[in-house]
């Protein structure tokens, strides 16, 4: 086996005639370059030793060790890894993350140990404020914040865009080209819209017209409390109607108790030898129908068909009234003329309006005191006005 050493102004390369590796080269004393050196294979260019100096101990592959102070050609040294600091001028393009590194890299703050920015290498993550990133990459700072600050020009968006895997925008978080602050989705349409001049909040509607706007003009559903079953508080519920151009006020009117509600109209039969009578029976109610759906919500079929109120209208000169039938549920409304009417009741029939009230099945969880912290209407303020 022969091995030659060549010294060059470029490089040192070991060349072992019948080897494919280098060992590594061990300098007890000073070992001065006057330039740039490697140590490589001659044939692929790969560095493979380990170079020591001021020590005969070996090093691992691609290892630089020196047993004292290592000097910079600007007159700088450094004593151990992190002791010290490397000025910009002393990093060469392509050191940090290079393929021959693949290390971890700490940048500390100055006098001390904490952690400013962390790269892992081996989990590609980066941390600022940690040396632990739990994501691709992690800011923390335990004592204050803002954590992030993004700072642009008002006539442009200006956020977090988040793209899929291809580049495609999917969510955009941050103000926008007229400084409200949205999230769109897909690059064109904004879900929701904070209004920066008045604080008002749009959901599907970029245009807030009060403190909580939903949607715009839709016949379909804008708004799910607690599943459909919650509770919502409010003084006032006003459906709109515009006729004729102008804006008109209906109110929903309020109520003690939860209770469920349904109206008709019936008609009852009449002859001369018979009272006229008409039967509402809840449990042949037509499926789907408003008796049906009033006699499942208020359970007439249980408790609740003793507490049912029932309110009967004559559209006669006469008078009527009703029986309940607690064994088969069901009420009898019964009609009768008055003396003096000329009305000739012979195969015809007479109207008469009804009105249902009753207790909601559930009644016994939504007591007359409200649990909520706000006062709504306080009236021991406002009736002294």
């Amino acid at each position: 086996m022969t091995s030659k050493i060549y010294l060059a102004a470029a490089a040192l390369v070991l060349f072992l005639g019948l080897a494919s590796f280098v060992y590594a080269i061990s300098v007890q004393n000073d070992f001065d370059f006057g330039g740039t050196y490697r140590i490589q294979n001659a044939s692929t260019t790969t560095v493979l030793g380990g170079l020591s100096v001021g020590t005969t101990t070996p090093q691992a592959a691609g290892v630089l060790y020196v047993d004292s102070t290592l000097k910079f050609g600007d007159g700088t040294s450094q004593t151990s890894a992190g002791a010290s600091s490397v000025s910009a001028g002393q990093v060469s393009a392509g050191v940090f993350g290079s393929i021959a590194g693949k290390g971890n890299y700490t940048f500390q703050e100055s006098g001390n140990t904490n952690t400013v920015l962390f790269v892992d290498a081996t989990n590609a993550r980066a941390g600022v404020g940690t040396a632990s990133p739990a994501t691709r990459f992690h800011v923390y700072d335990g004592s204050s914040g803002p954590l992030v600050t993004l700072s642009g020009l008002s006539t442009n968006y200006r956020g977090l865009v988040v793209k899929d895997t291809s580049g495609t925008e999917q969510w955009f978080y941050g103000p926008n080209d007229v400084n409200n602050f949205v999230i769109r989705r897909s690059g064109s349409t904004d879900y929701l819209t904070i209004a920066t001049s008045t604080g008002r909040i749009g959901i599907a509607t970029s245009t807030p017209t009060a403190l909580l706007s939903v949607g715009n003009t839709t016949t379909s559903l804008v708004a799910v409390f607690g599943g459909g079953s919650g509770k919502i508080d409010a003084g006032t519920i006003d459906p709109v109607y515009t006729i004729g151009g102008e804006r008109y006020a209906t109110y929903v009117s309020g109520m003690t108790g939860v209770k469920e509600e349904t109206t008709g109209v019936i008609k009852l039969p009449t002859t001369n030898d018979q009272l006229p009578t008409a039967v509402l029976d809840f449990k042949t109610a037509e499926e789907g129908s408003d008796l049906w759906l009033f006699a499942k919500a208020a359970n007439l079929e249980g408790e609740g068909f003793a507490n049912l109120a029932v309110l009967l209208t004559p559209n006669f000169d006469g008078k009527t009234w009703y029986e309940k039938d607690y064994k088969n549920k069901t009420i009898a409304i019964y009609a009768s003329l008055f003396e003096n009417c000329k009305l000739k009741i012979e195969n015809c029939s007479l109207e008469v309006s009804y009105r249902l009230t009753a207790p909601r099945f559930d009644w016994r969880e939504w007591t007359n005191a409200a649990a909520g912290a706000h006062e709504g209407f306080n009236l021991d303020t406002l009736l002294k006005r």
